[in-house]
């Protein structure tokens, strides 16, 4: 009995002295906000037993919703070493939006989610495998990834059953949006909405037109707002669009055309005028051979004749007077 106490006592006191080992843990945060067409994270990070002198493989994988009965969405395996741990990292994607945000190395399994969608919204969870039997552990609660999106309508459509009299509108957002109907006679139109049983972010809205009534569909919810007018405004059509763009081309250049003609005819006009000058300057008896017209200097003598008749000069002295000749 003495002995069974003191073996009792010795464990107890070998127990209490030792150092304290590190247990399998998990953390991840219960919700993560994101929007629509953004980027998120997906934080997770752990602890193990052995982390101080593992140098095998860990394995990373994210399953969205039901964590024991859906296959991951995202695996990656790495080595537990400090030479290759980020270029292994990089490569760890999936889809092309799924990439892995932290360093398994350092105990570090985050998510980074690109482009998110609507349909992206869920529970993620997260586990790690330093052996797929004997070591591995998974976020016992999954985080909650909440995404927000603005009201837009998706379609705006004629349906063709039973007899092309009802028009539904289908609008997408989250929240999910309210529609509203107004017709040009009567105002506000009262519908019938629908959930998408696939996607509950999307509501389906119908009403019964008339051939002679125009309709429009409002969406909104508290990101943004759409609106869709049934039958849609027509505008010209993309060969007329290009009729006239390529109309207005060929006119633009026949200005540029005209207005360079104009100013190269300037130019040689200006060339004949002083041409003309130039040769008007010159001393000549007749005109020119080659049929141009020149301008021909004469000089006339009016010294006193003494067979004419005489007139006073009063004193105005003989000038040289200069007469145009053909």
């Amino acid at each position: 009995m003495i002995w069974y106490l003191f073996l009792l006592v010795l464990f107890t006191v070998t127990a209490s002295s030792g150092s304290p080992t590190v247990g399998w843990e998990m953390w991840a945060p219960l919700q993560v906000n994101g929007t629509e067409r953004s980027t998120v994270i997906l934080p997770c990070s752990f602890s193990h037993p052995t982390q101080d002198t593992y140098t095998g493989q860990i394995r990373v994988l994210w399953i969205k919703d039901h964590p024991w009965t859906t296959k991951p969405f995202f695996q990656c395996s790495l080595t537990n070493s400090t030479g290759a741990a980020g270029d292994e990292c990089s490569r760890c994607v999936a889809a092309g939006r799924f990439f892995l945000r932290g360093d398994p190395r350092r105990r570090d399994l985050s998510l980074l989610v690109k482009d998110l969608r609507l349909n992206d919204s869920g529970e993620y969870f997260c586990r790690v495998e330093l052996d797929p039997v004997l070591e591995r552990y998974q976020s016992k609660a999954g985080t909650k990834l909440s995404i927000t999106a603005p009201a837009h309508i998706v379609s705006l459509s004629q349906m063709p059953f039973p007899d092309n009299s009802t028009l539904e509108c289908v609008a997408v957002g989250s929240p999910p949006p309210k529609v509203t109907w107004f017709s040009s006679s009567k105002g506000q139109v009262e519908a019938e909405d629908k959930k998408d049983p696939q996607n509950p972010y999307t509501i389906r809205s119908s009403i019964h037109i008339s051939s002679q009534e125009v309709y429009t569909c409002q969406v909104e919810n508290t990101l943004g707002s759409q609106v869709r007018v049934f039958p849609p405004r027509k505008g010209p059509k993309p060969l007329t669009v290009w009729l006239s763009v390529l109309v207005g081309l060929v006119l633009l250049a026949g200005v540029v055309a005209a207005l360079l003609w104009m100013k190269r005819r300037g130019a040689s006009l200006k060339v004949d005028i002083q041409r003309f000058k130039y040769r008007g300057g010159q001393k000549t008896g007749a005109s020119g051979t080659n049929g141009d017209q020149e301008l021909v200097y004469a000089e006339i003598d009016h010294s006193p004749n003494p067979n004419a008749y005489a007139v006073p000069s009063h004193g105005i002295q003989n000038e040289i007077i200069y007469s145009d000749v053909n």
